[in-house]
């Protein structure tokens, strides 16, 4: 595990605006928001929905960096009869934060839930988009809440889906 309860991995751009990620321990795993940074203020964005049954549970971060500098949080965990692992880091250049998750589903039912709850009314700095089938689908970023969508979608046992997104400024 993390050799702390709280890991944060911010991108600011040179006008002190960017994104930032926390996780931070609740309860028996890692929960996690999505922050705009403006002047150096980060106001929560996005907050993710923590499902027993159906979502992620994240039990487990590791924290590397790159050859280049660059910081990858490696997050896994298990529950309800599937398996999460989750890779989350900045594209190099700009402020997109990115997630690439997979969950390995060996317990009826085969669809998993990934998703985010806005913590903002009216227009939202940060957009979500995911890549369903390798599109760059915009998801619609208004309350209550967001899934994200697999990339592909399997009735057999067991199944690998994946969830590749990212939040842009």
């Amino acid at each position: 595990m993390s050799n702390s309860p709280h890991t944060t991995l911010e991108k600011l751009t040179k006008k002190d605006c960017g994104i930032r990620v926390d996780f931070y321990w609740l309860g028996d795993r890692f929960s996690h928001t999505i922050s705009a940074v403006r002047d150096g203020e980060a106001t929560v964005v996005w907050r993710s929905v923590d499902n027993d049954e159906f979502g992620p549970v994240y039990q487990e971060l590791h924290e590397q960096t790159t050859h280049d500098g660059r910081t990858i949080l490696f997050l896994n965990g298990a529950s309800a009869g599937a398996h999460w692992s989750a890779s989350v880091s900045f594209k190099e250049a700009v402020c997109h934060l990115t997630f690439d998750v997979a969950a390995r589903v060996a317990k009826e039912p085969v669809e998993r839930v990934i998703e985010y709850r806005s913590e903002l009314d009216g227009n939202l700095p940060l957009a979500c988009a995911h890549f369903a089938n390798g599109s760059g689908e915009l998801i619609d970023p208004s309350p209550p809440g967001n899934r994200i969508p697999s990339e592909e979608s399997s009735d057999k046992l067991p199944a690998t889906l994946r969830y590749k997104y990212m939040f842009l400024w």
